[in-house]
């Protein structure tokens, strides 16, 4: 199953507890995801990049610009993009959920 998922929600909300543990869970699966953060959600990008392992199907991709408006580093590991990116997700996804 390959899962596309936005987040936009700041680490410290239930919403962001809630797709937390649906990655967890998928990457148990053997599912694999494609992450997209934008608006506060890039503040919790750290949280996911412990995932990235070459065991694990998981793409990260942070909004350049909402990067640069929070003065924010992009991680290595970390793809900056831009809606033209979560638009790909959604057409490649099998399922779409959107965390804000």
């Amino acid at each position: 199953m390959h899962i596309g998922m936005m987040i936009t929600a700041a680490s410290e909300s239930s919403s962001f507890a809630t797709a937390e543990r649906i990655v967890l869970l998928g990457l148990e699966r053997n599912w694999s995801f494609s992450i997209f953060f934008m608006d506060n959600g890039v503040y919790a990008i750290k949280r996911f990049t412990r995932l990235l392992t070459e065991k694990n199907h998981i793409k990260l991709i942070a909004c350049a610009h909402n990067c640069e408006e929070r003065e924010l580093p992009i991680d290595e590991g970390v793809k900056s993009g831009s809606q033209a990116d979560w638009a790909r997700i959604v057409d490649e996804a099998e399922r779409v959920m959107v965390f804000g």
